[in-house]
Order: C-alpha cells, then structure tokens, then sequence
C-alpha cells in the first residue's frame, strides 16, 4: 500500500521536472546580427519567387508519391520517378535560396526577407530564425554579398 503514493509522488515530481524543463527547451534566437526593419524590393521579390518556386516543387513530389501510392504494378518504376523528382526538387529548393542570397544587400536584408517567407529556408516561424540559418545558406553560395557580410559579422 505505501509504494502506491510512494509511486504518485515520484510520478508528480518527474512531471515537475519535466515542465520545468519544457520551458527551457526548444529554439532560442540566437543572432549575430539583427534583421532589418524590412527587405530591399528585390530582395523581397526574390523571396516571393522563391516560395512560388518551391510551392510548384512540392505539388510535384506530392504528385509522384500519390502515382506510387496508387500504381502497385508499376511500383519500382514510380519509386525511380520519385527520387528524380526528389532530387528536382531539392536542387529547386536550393536554386531558390541562392537566387535570394544574389537578390539582397546583406546579412541583415537577407534575414528580413527570411522574416517575411520563412518557409524559403525550411522554417516555419521566426522562433526558429538562428544564426545557422544563415550559415547554412551560405554553404549554397559563398560569393555573395550576404554571405561576405556574414563572414564579417563572424557567423559564417
């Protein structure tokens, strides 16, 4: 009978703990540099192409899974379709976050425009936004005048 509370009060403070810990967990905005108050007009331009781009990327790969998902009899020829669309795909994605890289001044322009279409980076929210991002976009295009920014501020 005494290890039944003994067990409900262990479970309580676990829970406890793990609220605790909850509140600490999780994406922290962590810039070297703050983003400007709003993008360039091209560097907005570019990030508004960049989502439609990528939109017509998905609805591609979301229609070659649905080809397999309905082709039983021509399954291994639909899972070579996919994984050429796939890597479209992701050559489009990667496409559109160099254009955009081409298209702003700097770092902080850059991530206005990641502010204003964070799904062109593959965040959802402006949570997520970290200097990682930025240092990840770089990997793409390393001559940009974003990323010679970035690489002056020290994040990349």
């Amino acid at each position: 009978m005494r290890s039944i509370p003994r067990c409900l009060g262990l479970l309580a403070a676990s829970a406890m703990v793990l609220v605790g810990c909850s509140a600490t967990v999780g994406p922290e905005r962590a810039l070297s540099v703050e983003p400007a108050g709003a993008p360039t007009s091209g560097c907005s331009e570019a990030f508004s192409a960049a989502v439609g781009t990528q939109e017509a990327a998905w609805e591609a790969k979301r229609a070659a899974t649905a080809e397999i998902d309905n082709d039983e009899v021509r399954k291994d020829e639909k899972l070579e379709r996919l994984r050429e669309v796939n890597w479209l795909a992701d050559k489009t994605f990667n496409k559109a976050v160099q254009e955009t890289l081409r298209a702003c001044e700097d770092a902080p322009d850059w991530l206005a425009g990641v502010l204003q279409q964070p799904s062109v980076v593959g965040i959802a929210n402006e949570d997520e936004l970290a200097d990682d991002i930025l240092s990840g976009a770089c990997g793409l295009l390393e001559g940009s005048r974003v990323c010679a920014d970035a690489q002056d501020h020290g994040i990349w």
